[in-house]
């Protein structure tokens, strides 16, 4: 069961980095830096 708890944090991460990685990208004055540590992040 730990395993799937597990799981489910690491979905529930994902979509938040993910939700982030969406907001700064459609905002111009996003440094690239910044892009590509959510991006490392989300893998």
């Amino acid at each position: 069961m730990a395993i799937q708890a597990h799981l489910v944090e690491l979905e529930r991460k994902h979509k938040i980095l993910e939700n982030e990685l969406h907001e700064a990208l459609v905002h111009l004055s996003t440094d690239d830096l910044q892009i590509v540590e959510l991006k490392r992040r989300k893998l």
